[in-house]
């Protein structure tokens, strides 16, 4: 049996089944020669990284902040750290601010694609990076939105991460965190979505700006979401007859 760097014995050869950390990391960290400024492991969950992307959360070690002005009463980065411990893992659907519906649908459901627009912004945020390619063959696919919450994020068995959208691939984004967002119905049978805190962000309708962490966003038929690196997910309402 296999024994990761932390000391847990795992069945699995190239993750740990107990805390999911990368087996047999190299003995010391290679220079990066695209960016010697890349830590050598990620600063949100401690995995040793091997590329510009963490194996586990999706941490994307050269992720700058978007240009965007200045909010007001900005919340340094340790109160932010300490309301991410306190915060309730769900949020109260008291809060959640209600969008009024564009017509009674029938059902709801999403399309996956790949945005090459995106892509584009993402690079120009943080630098071209030679081990993150834009998909040459990206089919879209489609989730029916059922139940009152789907989750979005990518599959994981050591961590026990099974997300209703499965964004693992292919292809796979790797930027995606395996716990990303989550979509939340809403009184009047519309939809909202909350980020989870992910390690990059996520995006409505093309905003400059990220939606802030547990803070429900409503959406409507055609709106869309941008996650990852290249993933663009449109929501679609089935109007009744």
């Amino acid at each position: 049996m296999a024994v990761c760097p932390k000391g847990h014995e795992s069945e699995t050869t190239d993750y740990c089944d107990e805390c999911g950390a990368a087996m047999n990391p190299p003995s010391s960290p290679s220079p990066a020669v695209d960016s010697p400024r890349r830590p050598a492991v990620c600063p949100e969950c401690g995995t040793p990284l091997t590329g510009r992307f963490c194996e586990v959360d999706g941490y994307d070690t050269l992720a700058v902040p978007p240009t965007a002005p200045p909010r007001e009463e900005a919340a340094p980065r340790e109160e932010a750290a300490s309301r991410e411990e306190a915060a309730p893992a769900e949020v109260p659907e008291a809060e959640v601010p209600e969008a009024a519906p564009r017509e009674e649908a029938a059902g709801w459901h999403v399309v996956v694609s790949a945005d090459r627009a995106h892509f584009d912004r993402v690079q120009a945020w943080n630098g071209a990076d030679p081990t993150i390619a834009y998909p040459r063959f990206c089919p879209d696919r489609r989730f029916p939105l059922t139940g009152d919450q789907v989750l979005i994020g990518r599959r994981s068995r050591s961590r026990g991460s099974y997300p209703d959208i499965d964004l693992a691939g292919p292809p796979e984004d790797v930027a995606v965190s395996h716990l990303h967002a989550l979509l939340v119905s809403q009184p009047g049978g519309t939809w909202a979505v909350v980020d989870l805190r992910s390690a990059n962000c996520t995006f409505v309708n093309g905003a400059d700006d990220p939606i802030e962490p547990e803070q429900p966003v409503p959406l409507a038929d055609g709106d869309h979401i941008h996650v990852g690196s290249f993933t663009r997910i449109t929501l679609h309402a089935t109007p009744l007859p």
